[in-house]
């Protein structure tokens, strides 16, 4: 019966590309969520703008206006932030791809490697196999003695 030596090791590889898989997924997620969040916040400033416009061809006070004006940059330094948020979380996904490249990369290697050992042990079956063959055909021929 067949048995990988660097078994352990494959399991191992194959457990760690599992993880790295679910961390990015979860990045990729976060991602997501986080852009979204500064779509809101877009359509919310457009809102306010629209708003402001509005009220201005009303003639709004003066204290609207800083009001207003207030909670517009307030909300620009939201999309902002949300920008830098989404910039880092980029970069963790670009890392985490890598480190899954890399961990997919010595999976396969250890893949080939079983690949190759079982070709070689099937080779020896088959040898093992031949010889027991070739002795029952002598054993035949020369009468079974």
């Amino acid at each position: 019966m067949f048995r990988f030596s660097l078994e352990p090791a494959l399991s191992y590889r194959k457990t760690i590309e599992e993880s790295l898989e679910k961390e990015l997924g979860g990045l990729k997620n976060i991602l997501l969520i986080e852009q979204n969040e500064m779509q809101n916040l877009k359509k919310n400033k457009d809102i306010l703008y629209n708003q402001l416009h509005q009220k201005q061809k009303e003639n709004m006070s003066p204290s609207e206006l800083i009001i207003y004006s207030n909670f517009i940059g307030n909300i620009s330094g939201k999309i902002s932030s949300q920008k830098d948020n989404i910039t880092s979380i980029t970069k963790k996904i670009c890392i985490k791809r890598d480190e899954l490249i890399k961990a997919i990369t010595k999976r396969k290697t250890l893949d080939k490697l079983k690949e190759k050992a079982l070709g070689v042990y099937r080779q020896e079956v088959l040898l093992a196999e031949q010889n027991v063959q070739n002795e029952n055909a002598i054993y035949r021929y020369n009468g079974g003695f």
